[in-house]
């Protein structure tokens, strides 16, 4: 039986061959130039790819076959857009300005008034399951990699905000890549410290989806700061105090990286328990323009801090674009967030409960959350989950090195 073999950006060597009934044949295929041979697929016949994507196989023939190979294009990295280095803002927007604007796994999206279900706000954020959006706060192994997965952390975006109560400019918004521990925070006592009494461990069934490489004894942490402090307001919040004082909480132990992160304005006049159950847009107005409906809004509608959490909006962009019109709620499987193609392509989900920083305006003692199922939701101020510090770099800190992959994280200096 004959086998024929068409590729597209690449090419099969033979591009056809005979074969006995019920035997098997092998072809060679090679990528073109700027293509990625790793991630080809089989689009058509019962053909199989392996050797990552180099060797075509073509088993028990028993009828004349075609099978045809996609080989697609290589995504951008950061350092071939500034190969010479360059301010991490700016290199960040002419990664986006490419026509792919792939990155890894995923994508890098310039939110303007075209982009649609988009924030709409000349925002640069990235989407999808495993965006190459790594950066490491520490010193480069021999490899290229992290010293330390604690000094990982991950670009949300480049994101306009207020500086110093003032004008607005574009600063990258980091978030840490691994939950922060106990220590991280100086030491939280018990009182202020969560018992793990939610589990903090990636919830089984959907451990397939998560991206952080520590999965187990994750420390938990109450929004409020105890047990017996159920306001939800944030700048009243002992992990708010906690992660912005520099001499015993999180940012004493940020180093020289302290010094680099910038004051900005954080809104926190929160969600109401309507809202948050929208598209990502629709929460991402209301929290920017603090203009939640909720019976109990909050008097102080902004706070300037150097360290928060993740919006509830930032995640739901973090979701690959084709999610952005859904609900972030999901009362079950299948529905809005709470979802298969929510859970397998946000880089934001993990299957833990994780705190974001918007307080839910019905009531006063709750804030929103990151449910393990990838919807969001609302929980008590005073349980304890997982906390991932977030934060803007200031202005000047520049690229030096590295293509944002988990292996090669991007390395800064100033």
């Amino acid at each position: 039986w004959k086998v024929d073999i068409t590729v597209d950006n690449g090419k099969s060597v033979p591009t056809w061959n005979h074969v006995a009934n019920g035997e098997n044949t092998i072809f060679t295929i090679s990528a073109n130039e700027g293509y990625d041979l790793t991630k080809a697929q089989v689009t058509e016949g019962t053909c199989s790819l392996s050797n990552n994507g180099a060797t075509l196989t073509a088993s028990n023939v028993i009828s004349p076959m075609t099978c045809k190979v996609e080989i697609p294009k290589k995504g951008s990295t950061i350092n071939t857009v500034c190969p010479g280095g360059g301010v991490l803002s700016s290199c960040v927007t002419l990664l986006a300005s490419k026509e792919d604007r792939n990155v890894g796994d995923g994508y890098l999206y310039y939110h303007d008034e075209n982009l649609a279900d988009g924030a709409k706000d000349g925002s640069y954020r990235y989407s999808g399951n495993e965006p190459n959006n790594y950066v490491c706060l520490g010193s480069k192994t021999d490899s290229g990699g992290c010293n330390d997965n604690k000094n990982l952390y991950r670009i949300i975006g480049v994101i306009p905000v207020k500086v110093n109560g003032g004008d607005s400019q574009n600063l990258i918004k980091l978030i840490k890549s691994e939950y922060v521990t106990k220590e991280e925070l100086g030491g939280w006592g018990s009182s202020t410290y969560g018992d793990g009494n939610r589990a903090l461990t990636p919830n089984s069934s959907y451990s397939r989806y998560v991206k952080i490489k520590n999965k187990s004894g994750i420390n938990s942490f109450y929004w409020s700061g105890s047990s017996s402090n159920n306001v939800n307001e944030w700048q009243q919040s002992s992990l708010y105090s906690t992660l912005n004082n520099a001499t015993t909480g999180y940012l004493s132990k940020m180093g020289e990286w302290k010094d680099k992160i910038e004051t900005v304005t954080w809104n926190i006049a929160g969600v109401s328990n309507e809202e948050y159950k929208k598209p990502a847009k629709d929460v991402f107005t209301i929290e920017m323009n603090n203009s939640t409906t909720g019976s109990d809004q909050t008097t102080t509608k902004t706070v300037d801090a150097q360290v928060g959490l993740m919006y509830a909006s930032d995640y739901g962009f973090a979701a690959s674009k084709d999610n952005w019109q859904n609900n972030l709620y999901g009362a079950s499987d299948g529905e809005g967030y709470h979802s298969e193609t929510n859970r397998s392509a946000n880089w934001l989900c993990n299957a833990v409960y994780e705190w974001t920083i918007s307080r839910c305006s019905v009531d006063s003692d709750s804030a929103l959350i990151v449910y393990y199922n990838g919807a969001v939701r609302y929980n008590s101020v005073y349980n304890a989950i997982g906390v991932r510090p977030s934060f803007y770099l200031k202005s000047t800190v520049k690229y030096l090195e590295g293509e944002g992959s988990y292996e090669k994280p991007i390395f800064l200096g100033e």
